[in-house]
């Protein structure tokens, strides 16, 4: 229950400081973080923009500036990645089971 409250908790930082529309922040992997990346001196997170269309990977890259609230709540939620074995963002507060498919929740 506290690590689920933790999760969402991180989430919720996430969405309100970035502004992303719910279909990008649930694609989102933080996995070690590797949504972070530093360009040009400025943290940013790195998601894709689908538009509710299931038949593109994504229509273009988009970066969201990662202020250190942020980026330590990306932090937070890859360290709850590591429990849940999940490496998504918005993912569903089961475990994935041995041998299953991570997959996100869906907007």
């Amino acid at each position: 229950v506290h690590i689920n409250k933790v999760a969402y908790a991180s989430l919720f930082i996430v969405g309100q400081f970035t502004g992303m529309r719910s279909s990008e922040l649930d694609d989102i992997h933080v996995e070690d973080s590797e949504c972070l990346i530093k360009e040009n001196g400025f943290w940013l997170i790195k998601s894709d923009v689908k538009k509710h269309r299931n038949n593109y990977n994504g229509l273009f890259d988009d970066k969201w500036l990662a202020i250190p609230i942020v980026r330590d709540a990306i932090k937070v939620a890859s360290m709850i990645s590591k429990i849940t074995r999940n490496k998504y963002l918005v993912s569903n507060s089961d475990t994935v089971p041995y041998g299953g498919t991570a997959k996100p929740m869906t907007s």
